[in-house]
C-alpha cells in the first residue's frame, strides 16, 4: 500500500514567488479502511508541516472519474509508503524550502 503525491495550482504550474498556498493531491490506491487511514495520516502531517497547504484526497477510481490530474495539470511528486512516511514527507517538505 502506498499513496501518490501530486502538486497542482500556481505553486507548481507558474510562479512560486507569488503563490500564496501549496495545492497537493493525495491519491490512494482504493477506498479500503487502511488506504484511507494512511491518506488521512499523510494529509495531517502535510497540513501540520506546511500551514499554507491545501490537500485534496481522492482514490484512483475517484480521480479517474473526475479526471482531476489532467484538469488541474497535477505534477507527480512522490510515492509515499507507510513504512517510510515520516522520512519521505519530511524530505518532501525540506525540498520545498
Amino acid at each position: 500500500m502506498s499513496i501518490e503525491l501530486y502538486g497542482f495550482g500556481s505553486y507548481f504550474n507558474s510562479n512560486r514567488e507569488i503563490a500564496n498556498d501549496i495545492d497537493l493531491l493525495i491519491l490512494s490506491e482504493d477506498v479500503s479502511t487502511d488506504s484511507i487511514n494512511f491518506s488521512i495520516r499523510c494529509k495531517s502531517y502535510l497540513i501540520q508541516m506546511l500551514q499554507s497547504a491545501h490537500v485534496v484526497m481522492l482514490s484512483k477510481s475517484e480521480e479517474k472519474e473526475l479526471d482531476f490530474k489532467n484538469k488541474s495539470k497535477a505534477i507527480f511528486l512522490k510515492r509515499i509508503s507507510p513504512e517510510q512516511m515520516d522520512f519521505q514527507l519530511s524530505d518532501f517538505v525540506r525540498q520545498l524550502d
